[in-house]
């Protein structure tokens, strides 16, 4: 050992008087190499190795050397006589940090600055891990009395957090004012130089926690300065960043573009030029990961939003089935809809197994919007309902809403509003589900008055944006579903000729038969915990099969018999709602002091055949179009 110490100072002594001396740097780089060969704690050959040769200025080696010698920095250089220049640094080694932001060639004067300097060298070698240890080492170790080296550190860390894609954490290690940043006479020279770096560094941030906007009001005022120019290209790359994130595509494609003519080729600005974009961190993602410094170890914030959405889709998805098997009678819907929805969900395997084949897909193959028809009361509307939990579960719109519309609320005001106000009704309904009922309001003028040519101007605008839905994304695409009356339907799809290619999809909903209407009513009930008294059920199933036999013109003049002049199923809720009244009237007359809690319970959610029988006579006589008399013609004749 007393051998090779001896050698090492030989070799730095030499490389020493070839750098100062002819400033030969490859006979320098060889002694220095030669030094750390023989005496790997020699930390100012590696010191004077990266200074002089550029291949190992960013050598992770070079840099482990560094750290495990810096405590003898300088050691050598006093040994022959030399300073440390505080403004070049020892052998003139300025640590060159790029760190993903910005270029800053910081001189290396002393041992906390060689140790940073060799913090960075590992984190831009990858080695992120390395890095943040010995940079957490330093920013312990560093205290108030050196605020210069305090900042640098703390500017490394944040520059090290963006490296790792802890965008959370670059926000917060920022927005932390617990101690001052930049404020130094020391280093008045870089104070603005770091401040853009973090100013770049939180806008990246902020495009990385998914407020873009934001970013871009971090960069405006800090670009088009004519200073630090690797600032503002660090700066312009992060706006782009931003702009794409907003959508606005073309504008960041510009700004590369223009950046290009002055920029030379680095990482961020060719990432950004190919396309590329800052993938949302969170707290949640950040917690998955397996190696906190590797953004590629655990799940990404998107995968989980995916995760969380599939999630979601998945229980819409039984929930629209179960739905669906809860409906009253409708059998012929049911396994309409089933059809329906396995087509979608083979429609978009047939999608997917196109795309990954290069092959173009059809959209017209999907179509989704649908025409739901029958009498009022049989659940048309509950059907539509399902359908867009359907079509959401099975990933082809983005939200199971469904935003429902008259024709009235198209038709209003003067020519050329009406599509003004159909355009903005689907724009309202973008990622669902837009349900117009009574659509053949649209159409049901001579022709010739203002409601009809208001009405086809809103038919027109609307099948033009079926027509356009295809390519666009979930969040933009609109579902539409038309609903009326069998026959009404019929003579719009009679209109226009290109009704029923936009509308491939018909569902059809019968009349409930007199059983089912006493099944309806049954759960009405049971979904407020009520029960139906004795007698109740044959009560009301003759009492349906009696009003199945009335035949009337509804308010819009369709001949209709007795159930679905009474709109089917809302007439059974009618019934139970007002036998309710009837009920509380009757029990509220008893003395009820010495009852029991079960029998008080009992009175109350009981639906007595009285209660039901009054209920039903006085839906029937107070509905503005029920033939009355024809009631109690059947009344007596059965009788």
């Amino acid at each position: 050992m007393t051998q090779t110490i001896p050698t090492a100072q030989r070799y730095f002594s030499l490389g020493l008087r070839s750098l100062t001396t002819r400033g030969d740097t490859a006979e320098s780089a060889t002694a220095f190499r030669l030094a750390v060969d023989a005496d790997p704690s020699m930390c100012d050959a590696w010191i004077g190795l990266m200074a002089v040769d550029k291949s190992q200025a960013g050598d992770p080696e070079a840099a482990r050397g560094v750290l495990t010698s810096a405590r003898n920095f300088g050691a050598e250089l006093r040994r022959n006589g030399l300073t440390v220049d505080p403004a070049d640094g020892a052998l003139g080694l300025k640590s060159p940090v790029h760190m993903g932001v910005v270029e800053l060639g910081m001189p290396v004067t002393d041992a906390i600055y060689a140790r940073a300097g060799a913090a960075v060298v590992l984190a831009q070698a990858g080695f992120l891990a390395e890095a943040a240890e010995e940079l957490a080492k330093l920013q312990r170790e560093v205290g108030p009395e050196s605020p210069a080296q305090r900042n640098y550190i703390r500017y490394l860390w944040i520059c090290l957090l963006g490296l790792a894609h802890r965008w959370p954490e670059v926000l917060a290690t920022v927005a932390d004012s617990r101690e001052p940043m930049w404020i130094s006479p020391e280093t008045d020279g870089a104070v603005r130089f770091w401040q853009l770096g973090v100013t770049a560094l939180t806008a990246r941030a902020l495009v990385g926690t998914g407020d873009a906007h934001q970013a871009l009001s971090a960069t405006k005022n800090a670009l088009g300065s004519e200073e630090f120019k690797l600032v503002q290209a660090s700066l312009i790359v992060t706006q782009a960043y931003a702009l794409r994130a907003t959508g606005e595509e073309e504008a960041a494609t510009k700004l590369l573009r223009d950046a290009r003519a002055w920029i030379a080729s680095r990482p961020d600005l060719d990432h950004a030029a190919a396309g590329g974009v800052l993938e949302v961190v969170t707290a949640e993602s950040m917690n998955t990961r397996t190696d906190p410094w590797d953004p590629t170890s655990g799940t990404t914030a998107e995968q989980i939003e995916q995760q969380s959405l599939d999630r979601r889709r998945d229980d819409v998805l039984a929930e629209a089935w179960r739905e669906l098997d809860g409906l009253v009678g409708s059998p012929d819907v049911k396994a309409q809809i089933r059809r329906l929805a396995s087509k979608v969900e083979m429609d978009r395997e047939r999608q997917e197994l196109s795309e990954e084949a290069g092959e173009e897909y059809s959209e017209e193959e999907m179509r989704l919007s649908a025409i739901i028809s029958g009498p009022p009361g049989t659940g048309k509307t509950t059907g539509v309902r399902i359908l867009a939990k359907l079509y959401y579960g099975l990933g082809v719109i983005a939200r199971p809403e469904v935003y429902e519309h008259q024709p009235s609320d198209m038709m209003t005001g003067y020519v050329g509003q009406a599509g003004i106000r159909t355009n903005k009704l689907i724009d309202e309904s973008r990622g669902g589900l837009f349900f117009l009922d009574e659509a053949y309001g649209l159409v049901a003028g001579d022709g010739e008055d203002q409601s009809s040519r208001f009405g086809r101007e809103a038919l027109e605008v609307l099948l033009a944006r079926i027509e356009n839905e295809g390519d666009k994304p979930l969040r933009d695409k609109v579902v539409v579903v038309l609903a009326g009356y069998d026959d009404d339907m019929n003579r719009l799809l009679q209109v226009n000729p290109g009704l029923p290619l936009r509308f491939p999809t018909r569902i059809a909903f019968a009349a409930f038969t007199p059983e089912e209407l006493v099944e309806i009513a049954e759960s009405v009930a049971v979904r407020s915990r009520e029960e139906l008294g004795a007698g109740v059920q044959e009560f009301l199933r003759d009492s349906n099969r009696r009003l199945a036999q009335v035949s009337a013109l509804d308010l819009k003049g369709r001949l209709c018999n007795g159930i679905d002049l009474m709109s089917n199923a809302r007439f059974m809720r009618t019934v139970i709602s007002t036998a309710r009244g009837f009920r509380d009237f009757r029990v509220s007359a008893i003395d009820r002091s010495a009852l029991s809690s079960d029998e008080r319970r009992a009175l109350l959610r009981t639906l007595e055949l009285d209660d039901v029988r009054l209920a039903y006579e006085e839906t029937l006589r107070v509905s503005p179009n029920f033939p009355w008399s024809e009631w109690h013609l059947l009344e007596d004749w059965e009788s």
